[in-house]
């Protein structure tokens, strides 16, 4: 579980790194305004959904952790 969490943090600064490409370089390059916005959009819903779901995994985790007493992850 934490393993995942970790993936979706990283998800999201992958994210945020390729959709603030997209956009400087649809700007720059004189491409459509859609490209730029898809970019945006990308850099903006990107990191909300992937940390959301690295957030409620920990939760998830934390609290089987507290109810069993001891690390609830599997190997």
């Amino acid at each position: 579980m934490k393993r995942l969490a970790l993936a979706m943090i990283v998800l999201a600064f992958f994210g945020i790194l390729i959709g603030m490409v997209a956009s400087v370089g649809s700007y720059f390059l004189d491409g459509p305004i859609w490209a730029s916005q898809l970019g945006i959009a990308l850099a903006v819903i990107a990191p909300v959904i992937a940390l959301g779901i690295a957030i409620a995994v920990l939760i998830t985790n934390a609290s089987r952790q507290t109810r069993t007493g001891v690390e609830a992850e599997t190997p």
